[in-house]
């Protein structure tokens, strides 16, 4: 991804932030996997708290951490692939 369409995203993020999206989601009652990244550990002030914010806003959803940069997919995509499935096979 160049610098212009990362600064697309973060400028679409700023602009419309997901947790507005959050509640709706949660009311919805659609059970939700986030997979968090954990690295770099200096994020961690601003990824705790997003995602005890998640956790509120979308009861049903579930929060699996990952030992990867923010692009969990790009980063780990065996294990991305092995979590989205076993959570499903639960699911069902």
């Amino acid at each position: 991804m160049g610098p212009d369409v990362y600064a697309a995203a973060i400028w679409g993020v700023l602009c419309a932030p997901p947790t507005e999206a959050l509640a709706r989601l949660g009311a919805s009652g659609v059970p939700t996997l986030l997979l968090a990244a954990t690295q770099p550990p200096e994020e961690e002030e601003r990824r705790g708290p997003a995602r005890k914010r998640f956790a509120e806003l979308a009861p049903k959803g579930e929060i699996h951490t990952m030992d990867t940069m923010h692009f969990v997919l790009e980063d780990a995509p065996e294990r991305t692939a092995r979590e989205i499935g076993e959570w499903s096979k639960r699911r069902s």
